[in-house]
C-alpha cells in the first residue's frame, strides 16, 4: 500500500498545475526551476522549433521521478554547483515533490515551455518528451534519484542541435546538498523504502555538489542502488516532421526545361 501511494504521490506531482520558483545566484544569475505540464510561454511563432528529448536511465537500480525538460533563456540555470540549492530543487531533489512550483510565480519571460513525463522512469528505461524551443535559447532536464536522501541527475542550458545533428549529453548524479545521506529508509521516498515528505535536514552539506553513491551507511543495499557516473543519457534531435519540412523547404527550385521544337 504504501508503495502504490508513493507512485500515486509521484505521478499527482508530475501532472500539478504550473509554476516556477526562483532564486537570484552569483552574479546576478536567475536561479529556477520550472514545471508546466505541455507548457508554453513562448509566442509559438514559426521560428520555434520542435525537439524530440530522449532520456534514459543507466543506473542498475535507481528509479528516476518523472523527468522535466526545459526550454529557457541562457541566464536561466537550475543549479550552481558549490551553491546553495533553490527551495524548489530541495523538493524535488529530496522527494520528487514539485508541489511548492505551484505556489508560487506563476510565469516568467525567461521560461518558454516545459514538458514533465507522465511517470516514474525504471533503470534501462527510456522516455521521449515533446519541447519547442526559440531563438538563442537552451534546453535542460533534470528528475530524481528516488533511492536517495536528496540526488538527482540534470543536464543544464544545453544548446539547441542544428539540422540534423543530435545533441548526446551524459549526466553525472548530483547531490542537493539539503539533506544529510543517512541512507535511512525513514527518509527516502523511493523503493524499497516509500517515505516521501520525510527529511533529514539537520547534517546537510549545504550546497550542490557530485553525489558520492550508496555506501552501506544505513539501510540501502549499495549492489543494488549504488552507481557509477554517468546515470542518465539525454538525447536531444529536431522532430521527424520538423526536419522533413525544413529539407524540403531548403531544396532549389525546379530548373525550367527547355521547350523542344
Amino acid at each position: 500500500m504504501r508503495q502504490i501511494l508513493w507512485l500515486c504521490f509521484l505521478i499527482a506531482a508530475s501532472i500539478s498545475a504550473a509554476g516556477v520558483a526562483s532564486a537570484v545566484g552569483p552574479n546576478g544569475a536567475h536561479v529556477l526551476f520550472t514545471q508546466q505540464v505541455n507548457g508554453d510561454n513562448g509566442d509559438n511563432g514559426a521560428d520555434r522549433v520542435t525537439y524530440q528529448v530522449t532520456i534514459t536511465n543507466t543506473t542498475k537500480g535507481q528509479t528516476f521521478s518523472p523527468p522535466a525538460v526545459a526550454a529557457h533563456r541562457p541566464e536561466v540555470r537550475l543549479f550552481t554547483l558549490g551553491e546553495p540549492a533553490s527551495d524548489p530543487l530541495r523538493a524535488l531533489a529530496e522527494d520528487a515533490d514539485y508541489g511548492l512550483l505551484t505556489d508560487l510565480i506563476q510565469n516568467t519571460p525567461q521560461i518558454t515551455g516545459v514538458t514533465v513525463a507522465t511517470g516514474p522512469l525504471a533503470p534501462g528505461e527510456s522516455t521521449t518528451v515533446t519541447l519547442q524551443a526559440g531563438p538563442d535559447e537552451v534546453i535542460s532536464a533534470i528528475g530524481m534519484l528516488t533511492t536517495t536522501n536528496d540526488g538527482f541527475y540534470a543536464i543544464d542550458s544545453v544548446s539547441q542541435p542544428t539540422n540534423r545533428q543530435v545533441s548526446i549529453n551524459d549526466s553525472v548524479a548530483y547531490d542537493a546538498g539539503t539533506e544529510e545521506n543517512n541512507e535511512q529508509c525513514g527518509s527516502i521516498p523511493g523503493e524499497p523504502c516509500n517515505n516521501p515528505g520525510v527529511r533529514a535536514e539537520a547534517n546537510a552539506e549545504g550546497f550542490v555538489h557530485v553525489h558520492n553513491g550508496i555506501h552501506a551507511v544505513g539501510d540501502l543495499d549499495p549492489s543494488i542502488f549504488d552507481w557509477r557516473n554517468p546515470v542518465a543519457k539525454v538525447i536531444i534531435e529536431r522532430s521527424s516532421d520538423q526536419q522533413q519540412n525544413q529539407e524540403q523547404e531548403q531544396q532549389p527550385d525546379d530548373v525550367p526545361q527547355p521547350e523542344q521544337e
